[in-house]
């Protein structure tokens, strides 16, 4: 593990914005679809796969709203199709 030593007499002080992680935010989404309850994910990165995310979930008839800072919301009990058009998922990769 990498580490990172400081030497000095003065104190760190101040704050890091930590973003959401795509490889973490994809897959909370699609399995948002399987809560009986709406699922809120905030942090998202504003990122072209996770827009296309949220496009295919609302195509397969899942209500998504998204706030001005990123909050997403997703409710799967609206859903009317269980599969996701090819030419959708092409576009998006999900780690395995």
């Amino acid at each position: 593990m990498d580490k990172l030593q400081i030497a000095g007499g003065v104190p760190l002080e101040g704050e890091v914005r930590i973003s959401g992680a795509k490889n973490a935010t994809l897959p909370i989404l699609a399995g948002a679809l399987l809560a009986e309850d709406p699922v809120v994910v905030a942090n998202v990165p504003h990122l072209k796969d996770v827009t296309t995310t949220v496009e295919l979930l609302g195509r397969m008839g899942a209500t998504v709203t998204i706030d001005e800072r990123m909050r997403i919301e997703v409710e799967g009990s609206t859903l009317k199709e269980c599969f996701a058009p090819v030419t959708s998922v092409a576009i998006v990769a999900v780690p395995a």
